[in-house]
């Protein structure tokens, strides 16, 4: 087989797959709905020896289908004992931390084929920023850090420690063969920081999440870092599965093809998904969500190349701020206030301002309190929504360039810090036309400050500045009412003079393409 390329290629989580466990995957139901990869949950109980005999014959089945694979280690967080009968530990490391590791000779046999493509931490900042909640929860261990604690440090130091730390990861993996390491999103946070480790994304849709905000972030890490970008299309919601409806899957996975996403894939397959069922003469019937599945690769992947990617996109809103990992999370909720996963660090009032921010782009669509519909206190009772609409929105990190910045007509300062090059950058565009919306601890001299609680406007040369205390205020969102485009589209316009123009459903749910 080629390597996995440059093109636009779909595939699917194979958790739930109906197949025995010997037989690794159903490469008959990949064929029948039209996937090129599988993201394989991979969940050793055999010595080392045998599982790198095992990945032989498994990437050997790959090869012979035409199926390119990527090892989820999701096992780490939810084991928190995983030894092999001869004494390989899996997940515990000497660092007091809690993450998955290859023996090298495993990964090693998985490179030894071009069917290959790589390792998924799947929820890794979850994991980080949460330390390891999910085996606190099953009653393991509480408080199991997943890289080691760092006491001591200030806020940007422990950034700093975590972006290091993930770079030792990427590493190990990288020198035993692994052509990429990918982590998997449930949250909009550490996705800038992990990338800059040098972590690919793969950044989760629908679930408890907005789609094209999650996208957003994203697409932000991407283009400053230089790493690939995934979708994951999940039909989790809370506790239910599948928590979404076939239609709101196909919508998701037009609008990760839209909106120039790298790879896509389905979590998951087989089982209660009705992706497909297998009839008593063994052959496949598939089921609602495979049909759509089938169907989205015939009409998309069965013509012409796409054409462009995210990085053609040219960004008309722009949200810089340091991603401290607040987005929402509450006091009393299992994701606790605790930034990087550090029981010393607390969100402030700055950490919460690009959520104010979102909900001021998304004509009040995101709520200004939180962007996950995980924070059931807030929104229970709520229907979900994927989708909220955004103009060419694009959020970039503190250390965001001119270059990346040039193209967007508003622009949203916020965070507990951005970098002294970002700021003028920003103040660049601002005279050049843009406008830029601050705090003013981030105000340059000269610009009118308002009081307290208030909002202030200041001219200066072709563009503007508001000042504010509220970033989700009333005043801010009359001030930028005529740039963020219309309340029920998503929109992205990209180099060539094209705009790709999705039309929301009334449920949030769907999308018609425009013209």
């Amino acid at each position: 087989m080629d390597s996995m390329g440059k093109g636009f290629l779909l595939g699917i989580d194979n958790s739930g797959d109906q197949c025995a466990e010997e037989e690794f995957f159903n490469a008959a139901a990949l064929r029948a709905i039209g996937a090129r990869f599988v993201v394989k949950h991979y969940r050793p109980s055999h010595s080392v020896a045998e599982e790198a005999r095992l990945a032989r014959l498994f990437v050997r089945k790959a090869e012979e289908n035409g199926i390119y694979v990527i090892l989820n280690v999701e096992i780490g967080n939810w084991a928190e004992t995983l030894v092999s009968p001869d004494g390989w530990d899996w997940v515990s490391r000497e660092d007091g931390g809690h993450r998955f590791r290859f023996p090298a000779e495993v990964l090693e046999a998985f490179a030894s084929s071009e069917a290959f493509a790589g390792v998924l931490y799947d929820e890794a900042e979850h994991a980080q920023m949460f330390r390891n909640l999910s085996i606190g929860l099953e009653g393991g261990t509480p408080d199991l850090p997943f890289f080691p604690d760092k006491p001591g440090l200030t806020l940007l130091e422990t950034g700093e420690h975590i972006v290091e730390c993930a770079k030792q990861l990427v590493g190990e993996n990288l020198a035993s063969g692994a052509p990429r390491v990918l982590c998997e999103y449930v949250w909009p946070s550490l996705m800038h920081p992990f990338a800059k480790a040098g972590m690919h994304i793969a950044f989760k849709q629908q679930k408890e999440n907005w789609s094209n905000i999650w996208a957003a972030c994203a697409i932000g890490a991407a283009r400053q870092y230089g790493c690939e970008l995934w979708a994951c299309v999940d039909n989790w919601y809370r506790i239910d599965y599948p928590g979404h409806e076939p239609d709101e899957m196909a919508a998701n996975l037009l609008f990760a093809y839209r909106a120039g996403i790298d790879r896509a894939y389905v979590e998951n397959i087989g089982g209660e998904s009705n992706f497909y069922t297998i009839q008593p003469d063994g052959s496949l019937e598939l089921g609602k969500y495979g049909k759509l599945y089938r169907q989205f690769a015939d009409t998309y992947l069965g013509g012409p190349e796409r054409g462009y990617s995210h990085l053609d996109i040219e960004p008309d809103i722009a949200v810089v701020k340091y991603d401290d990992t607040f987005w929402g999370q509450g006091k009393g909720m299992p994701w606790r206030d605790m930034l990087f996963g550090s029981p010393e660090h607390r969100a402030a009032p700055e950490s919460g301002e690009w959520i104010k921010a979102i909900h001021t782009v998304t004509h009040g669509t995101v709520r200004p309190d939180t962007l996950s519909w995980s924070r059931w206190d807030l929104t229970l009772g709520q229907p979900h929504r994927s989708f909220a609409p955004a103009k060419g929105l694009v959020v970039y990190d503190e250390n965001a360039v001119y270059e990346q910045l040039k193209s967007a007509r508003l622009i949203f300062l916020c965070g507990r810090y951005i970098s002294e090059a970002t700021l003028a950058a920003a103040g660049a565009l601002v005279k050049e036309g843009a406008t830029a919306v601050t705090a003013a601890r981030f105000a340059p001299d000269g610009v009118r400050l308002p009081g307290e609680q208030g909002t202030a406007e200041t001219a200066d040369g072709n563009g503007r500045w508001i000042v504010t205390a509220d970033m989700g205020c009333g005043e801010v969102k009359r001030l930028v009412a005529d740039l963020i485009g219309a309340p029920d589209e998503i929109t992205y316009r990209l180099r060539g003079g094209k705009t790709v123009r999705l039309r929301i459903s009334p449920d949030g749910n769907t999308l018609e393409e425009l013209q």
